[in-house]
């Protein structure tokens, strides 16, 4: 199986992975008792990360969402013995600034992390945590694909919908990676992209890699060879 084709398996995965269970407050699909679950609303703090009473840990496989709506997502854990029938579900906090929890999926081989909208509960797989932009109209995900090729090397440009999230730009890559992206404005980033060298005992070379809003349209731009980095 190429490289491509395995992370097509993997992202159809993660979308598979996306249809969890979602039922009212007082009758969910799986009869979820959401009694000692808080109904405080989680408060602004500036786009930072933070755990909120909205969600009810009940076990160490299994915990769950309280939305805006009333409903609740439930997450379990799978302990197979394959990367097809494993996965485990950790949740890293509600971003206030896109009004969406993140959960992180982690498989055997690699992973990837879920958007859960705080009111409805719609779902959108992405590659990392989100970096929001300075209007928090848009995010990015960066991803590194490493040696082994088990996550994607790849940008993506999502843009906040008043429904939920849209992918605006994305670019794939067979190389190392990308991380560390910053907002330097609304229309402009930065990233590390990350290569490979071919030494005997092969490394990892960062290069500096920019991501401009031009006429309409994302626009990646490298600096001239000989350019500090």
């Amino acid at each position: 199986m190429s490289r491509k084709e395995s992370l097509r398996r993997r992202t159809l995965l993660s979308l598979g992975l996306a249809g969890l269970v979602i039922g009212t407050s007082s009758c969910s699909a799986r009869a979820v008792e959401v009694a000692s679950v808080s109904l405080e609303r989680p408060q602004p703090s500036s786009g930072a990360v933070s755990t909120q009473s909205l969600v009810d840990q009940r076990s160490d496989s299994l915990f769950t969402i309280l939305l805006t709506s009333g409903e609740v997502v439930e997450f379990a854990d799978s302990y197979g013995e394959s990367w097809e029938t494993a996965w485990r579900f950790t949740y890293e906090g509600y971003l206030d600034r896109i009004r969406a929890h993140l959960i992180r999926v982690t498989l055997i081989e690699g992973g990837s992390y879920l958007l859960i909208g705080a009111t409805r509960g719609d779902t959108t797989v992405v590659d990392s945590r989100p970096v929001s932009s300075p209007t928090a109209e848009r995010f990015i995900t960066t991803s590194i694909a490493g040696e082994a090729g088990f996550d994607p090397s790849r940008i993506q440009i999502w843009r906040v919908t008043p429904d939920g999230f849209s992918l605006e730009f994305s670019h794939e890559t067979d190389d190392w990676g990308f991380s560390d992206a910053v907002w330097q404005r609304e229309d402009s980033i930065t990233v590390a992209r990350h290569t490979q060298t071919d030494e005997v005992f092969p490394g990892t070379i960062r290069h500096p890699l920019s991501i401009i809003h031009r006429a309409g349209t994302w626009v990646l731009s490298e600096p001239p060879p000989g350019s500090p980095r």
